[in-house]
């Protein structure tokens, strides 16, 4: 299953337990991505997805990925109460800083605030695509001893 696939069952099982709307904006089709990048994005985007649940008294989610040719993007929104601006300093946010700290070992950047009508919460996420992307098999030719 590839990376594009989870996120949308993430998304909408997340959404049918809550009863939130979604709404999904996600390419046909996605680069080969590492099995330790797709894995680490998809955790941040079930991270979120439970903030959203628990904190966010949304009715509505929005998820977008793009791939470009430098980067993936990934975008997380909704339209709940947002997120209070002593949450976000607070050392005890575990689920945030393990966000964070996820996209940051993939060399990628990670943001959190307000959404883009200025309410709800915004996650955005953006990591490069060489270091995301699963080596080709003439690269592994390339790099093999001998």
């Amino acid at each position: 299953m590839g990376l594009l696939t989870a996120l949308r069952w993430q998304l909408q099982e997340s959404c049918g337990r809550a009863g939130l709307r979604c709404i999904e904006h996600l390419p046909d089709s996605e680069p080969q991505l590492s099995s330790a990048a797709a894995i680490a994005i998809f955790r941040v985007a079930q991270e979120a997805m439970t903030n959203v649940i628990k904190h966010a008294k949304a009715t509505e989610v929005e998820l977008e990925v793009v791939f470009d040719s430098q980067q993936l993007s990934f975008t997380l929104s909704d339209n709940g109460i947002g997120v209070a601006p002593a949450r976000l300093k607070a050392s005890g946010s575990h689920g945030l800083l393990g966000m964070r700290h996820r996209v940051q070992a993939l060399g990628g950047s990670w943001s959190l605030g307000p959404g883009p009508s200025g309410r709800g919460t915004e996650v955005r996420v953006q990591v490069p695509l060489s270091r995301i992307q699963a080596p080709t098999v003439v690269e592994l030719m390339l790099n093999e001893p001998g």
